[in-house]
């Protein structure tokens, strides 16, 4: 029997089953991400940083809630103040499927079926879709002026953008999430 040694991290959270960061210290020094949207290509890229800079704030540097707290805060008052730009918010996820295949109308797959209502260059089985959280909803686009025209809905955004992505290191430390308004839940007993 022979154990080989990969990695030594001086820090490693495990959120969940198969959901896990920490800070890599051999063979070369890193943030080591497993199972969450930091690592996928179809997350924004406002998700990425703030999960990215939280999970090194946490496991390399030791951060304390507060610390975590001010990183969330300044990116939830970054999107509020149209400082991120919209390309940064957009996710892109892939069908499996001609959109009007999917029985289910909500999700990027209804964006995309709703887009091709009244679209000349309609979305197909194989095609990444870009979608944003607007006031109506998940709305898909393919162009830069289509994606400006959209009217987004900030609130939904930075809960699901924001603070969703990181809500598992604010279970796994014991911590209440922030809010969509940058606040920390008050505690009444």
């Amino acid at each position: 029997f022979v154990v080989e040694f990969e990695k030594f991290m001086v820090a490693w959270v495990a959120a969940k089953k198969n959901r896990n960061f920490g800070w890599v210290v051999w063979p070369k020094t890193d943030l080591h991400c497993t199972g969450f949207e930091f690592k996928k290509s179809n997350a924004s890229q406002i998700t990425k940083d703030v999960q990215g800079e939280a999970f090194v704030a946490l496991t390399r540097d030791n951060a304390t809630r507060e610390e975590i707290d001010a990183i969330v805060f300044k990116h939830i008052h970054r999107v509020k103040s149209g400082e991120v730009p919209r390309q940064d918010l957009a996710m892109r996820s892939r069908l499996g499927q001609s959109p009007e295949a999917y029985e289910n109308a909500g999700g990027f797959q209804g964006a995309a079926r709703r887009y091709n209502l009244t679209a000349e260059h309609k979305f197909a089985k194989g095609d990444g879709v870009p979608h944003l959280y607007t006031v109506r909803g998940i709305e898909a686009f393919r162009t830069d002026e289509e994606r400006e025209a959209l009217v987004l809905d900030l609130t939904t955004t930075i809960e699901k953008q924001i603070i969703s992505p990181i809500s598992l290191i604010y279970e796994a430390m014991g911590w209440e999430e922030p809010t969509p308004d940058a606040s920390r839940p008050v505690a009444l007993w």
